[in-house]
């Protein structure tokens, strides 16, 4: 079991290792030509795009892995079922948001720019559907390099956008194309990998995976806007300078989450699998926990020494910062990486989700107040050291509701 995880996450953090490479360079490139206050801005309406992904998801995905993982026969029904439901959903949240922001936004740069993000949903949408099939049949190999296509393009289209005198929204036209390359890739890749055949749009499965998905969409929208909720407040009370400040410091952040991240979406079947087997299930969280330590706390290592002397000398002036919020950032790493794994195990117990839906708030309530509270009165330092906090206390929230409810 242990080789298969490993062998399917070697996918994943390989070409996550490529992507992050290349994206380290592309934001010292979109950084330096669009100055703090742009990429503060492009920040927020990317901020803004990825909350909205995972309300039109609805947890879906999470449904339709889960679903497949235990029984493939049923992968032609659910999947036809799935994504029309994505489908309806992502337009419904694309229409009603760009209305919404439109009258509300005061900023004309930052509304132009989510926009055009939320004009992604609608190939995400496709791609994310059709990689929730291929993580759930094991074909991870698939989903990491239509992972490595989309950013790749994104990126490569950027830099052209860019040159060509687009500025930040170019940047953002450059994203939304990598979505539907995105799109379109996986499109091709499931018809050559799988036959599925094709069901009519049944209404009382779509009732069952609503159901069954709501705890997951809600799960995950309060996961991911306690992870970039920050940056959104940032911008609406502290403008786009510091906002830009922080979140260069967070890309250094997120580059570390690559690895709990992949091992986290591969592990998710495998949990799922192993309900009802204590034993495999203990001895996995234990290794889990182990390398989550060891890997984190030599990731700190680095980011406390080397990487803010290097943001300092490359970087923009208008940067200056950065660096200080790295290295408080950088105290989260541990956490993250042994919360992650947790995380899926919890996700991957069903019967437990309502429980499980009241920790996440639990979290998120204690996370959502200190930073309505902090961020306009200190700005970026306090966004660094509440998510220091909030990630120390998911993973020590996480633990004891795992050993009493699950390992126990």
């Amino acid at each position: 079991m242990h080789k298969l995880i490993f062998k399917n996450s070697f996918y994943l953090l390989f070409s996550q290792f490529l992507v992050k490479f290349f994206a380290f360079g592309y934001a010292i490139f979109l950084a330096g030509n669009v100055g703090a206050t742009d990429f503060g801005t492009y920040s927020a309406a990317l901020s803004i795009f990825g909350l909205l992904s995972l309300f039109a998801d609805l947890g879906i995905n999470r449904v339709l892995t889960r679903d497949i993982a235990r029984d493939p026969n049923n992968l032609g029904k659910l999947f036809s079922t799935a994504i029309l439901m994505r489908a309806f959903s992502t337009a419904f949240c694309f229409l009603v948001l760009v209305i919404v922001f439109y009258y509300t936004d005061p900023s004309g740069l930052r509304f132009s720019l989510t926009s055009i993000a939320l004009l992604s949903l609608i190939p995400q949408s496709v791609a994310l559907s059709i990689d929730a099939v291929l993580i759930a049949i094991k074909k991870v190999s698939i989903s990491a390099t239509g992972f490595f296509l989309y950013n790749m393009m994104n990126y490569i289209f950027g830099a052209i956008l860019i040159f060509a005198g687009f500025g930040v929204i170019g940047a953002m036209i450059a994203f939304l194309i990598g979505h539907i390359i995105y799109a379109l890739f996986l499109i091709g890749a499931l018809i050559l990998t799988e036959k599925i055949v094709f069901k009519p749009f049944d209404f009382k499965l779509a009732k069952e995976i609503l159901i069954l998905s709501l705890p997951y969409g809600i799960l995950s929208a309060i996961g991911f806007a306690s992870f970039r909720l920050d940056t959104v407040i940032l911008s609406f009370t502290k403008g786009g300078a510091e906002t830009g400040i922080y979140a260069l410091a967070y890309r250094f952040l997120e580059a570390a989450v690559i690895v709990p991240s992949a091992f986290g979406t591969v592990l998710f079947p495998v949990f799922s699998e192993l309900v009802g087997d204590g034993n495999k299930t203990s001895k996995l969280v234990k290794d889990c926990l182990l390398f989550g330590f060891g890997v984190g706390g030599t990731i700190v290592l680095i980011y406390l020494t080397v990487l803010p002397v290097f943001l300092t000398a490359f970087f923009p002036q208008s940067f200056f910062g950065a660096g200080t919020a790295l290295q408080i950032l950088s105290l989260a790493i541990p956490f993250m990486f042994m919360h992650i794994p947790l995380g899926q195990l919890l996700l991957s117990r069903e019967s437990l989700l309502k429980q499980i839906l009241g920790v996440y708030i639990f979290v998120f309530a204690v996370n959502l107040a200190m930073m309505l509270i902090f961020i306009p009165m200190y700005g970026y330092i306090a966004a660094a050291w509440i998510t220091v906090i909030t990630e120390a206390t998911t993973f020590i929230t996480f633990l004891i509701f795992v050993k009493k409810k699950i390992l126990n």
